[in-house]
């Protein structure tokens, strides 16, 4: 089984017209279910843990008899990577983390967003209109991020799967070459570069076709050819 971990505030919509196209190239059922926290508005995130959201994906690996592939966008690549800590994985292919695990001051807006915060904690006067609006992202996607990038620091070794990490060169919402250094704290973990997509969208085009190409390259001498081949999109295991 394909199992795709969408990212944060995300959807199964996030992958585009990728789940089929893989599906059809390499013979294995494609599963996008909605995480946790995500299926009631997004404002529900505010108090949807990182564990909570790993768990839908440790739910739905149970629905494969055999150890399924994982292929996380964004916060969806971290959440991934935990998830095959837990259970069985054949691999794990992560396309834009959000950050590097060396130092979560490399991604900009996770440096401002903190300064936003504790300048709202100490109180000193009204919050900057940057702050109104940061604060309107769901759930604080800062913190979030951050919350994740821990997590996986500290499992890092222990992900004895394949991994395939993609990302631009450089890329407005994440850190440089995050993918290449997620890879290098990774045991068994190769990157790969992509276009960049400003919008944060690998799966969609132009970028679409280059991720399509590289997860093929690398999925093919793990796919196991099955004999269903429905895409469930909003499959819930709540």
């Amino acid at each position: 089984m394909l199992l795709f971990v969408h990212g944060y505030s995300g959807s199964p919509y996030d992958f585009g017209t990728v789940p089929q196209a893989l599906e059809q190239e390499l013979g294995m059922a494609a599963h996008v279910p909605v995480i946790a926290g995500h299926d009631r508005g997004v404002w529900k995130l505010r108090n949807t843990s990182i564990r909570q959201m790993t768990q839908t994906v440790l739910d739905a690996m149970q629905l494969s008899p055999d150890p399924p592939i994982l292929i996380g966008n964004s916060l969806g690549a971290h959440l991934a990577l935990l998830a095959a800590v837990e259970r069985p994985a054949r691999a794990v292919v992560c396309v834009s983390p959000p950050q590097s695990l060396n130092s979560p001051w490399e991604s900009w807006w996770i440096a401002y967003g903190c300064a936003l915060f504790l300048h709202s904690a100490r109180k000193r006067g009204p919050a900057p209109p940057a702050q109104r609006v940061f604060k309107r992202i769901p759930g604080n996607a800062m913190i979030r991020v951050y919350q994740a990038r821990r997590a996986v620091a500290q499992i890092a070794q222990q992900v004895h799967c394949p991994v395939l990490c993609l990302g631009p060169r450089d890329e407005f919402l994440i850190a440089p070459d995050a993918h290449i250094k997620l890879a290098k704290l990774l045991p068994h973990a190769e990157s790969g570069e992509i276009p960049p997509n400003p919008l944060h969208a690998p799966f969609y085009p132009p970028v679409q076709d280059a991720v399509v190409e590289q997860i093929l390259r690398f999925l093919s001498p793990f796919a196991k050819r099955e004999n269903s081949k429905k895409v469930s999109w909003f499959a819930r295991t709540e």
